[in-house]
């Protein structure tokens, strides 16, 4: 297969369905996943609007792919979104790397490495001395500079955020864990 047209751009909102059809392919979302959680197709391109419009998108293309010579083919990517850090009461300027993948038959090209490598370019640019991001493979993305800074993750909730409390009939009885009460429970 041969790649003669490829080229690195910024996506807009022009792009959002190879955009979501990437994400989708990368990260193996069916449809069936999507109406099970009560989303569609078209909610979906929706609600990554605010990432073309708030976050840096870049993303390789490869225009021989297609039949149509107008249009192109969104083939690698990688968003970056604005945000804040809080680190020891001080605030940093940061980017939250997301969005990141490549087809297959693109891969072994060096694309993501070369992506990754613009997309820091663009964070310091910016201001955006820190980058996170959750990785599907820590052992990739260490080689490519990531590490791992924390596995703890900490939540601040509202009591009223917390599900209401149901009583339920029956009662709690405690039983030996070789006792045949739970032995019949798993025969069933």
């Amino acid at each position: 297969m041969r790649h003669n047209h490829l080229h690195m751009q910024q996506l807009s909102s022009q792009h959002m369905e190879q955009y979501n059809a990437l994400l989708r392919y990368v990260f193996q979302v069916t449809d069936h996943q999507l109406s099970d959680v009560g989303w569609q197709e078209k909610e979906i391109i929706r609600a990554k609007f605010p990432t073309m419009e708030k976050a840096d998108v870049i993303g390789w293309f490869d225009n021989d792919t297609l039949v149509s010579q107008v249009a192109v083919y969104l083939v690698s990517q990688v968003a970056v979104y604005p945000m804040h850090i809080n680190i020891y009461g001080t605030i940093y300027f940061m980017g939250g790397l997301t969005g990141v993948g490549t087809y297959p038959e693109y891969s072994n090209m060096g694309l993501m490495h070369k992506l990754l490598e613009q997309a820091l370019k663009n964070m310091k640019e910016r201001g955006q001395d820190i980058c996170y991001l959750y990785p599907y493979s820590i052992p990739y993305y260490r080689r490519k500079g990531w590490e791992i800074i924390s596995d703890k993750i900490s939540y601040e909730i509202k009591d009223y955020q917390l599900p209401k409390n149901h009583q339920v009939p029956g009662d709690v009885r405690r039983v030996d864990t070789e006792g045949e009460e739970l032995k019949e429970t798993y025969k069933r």
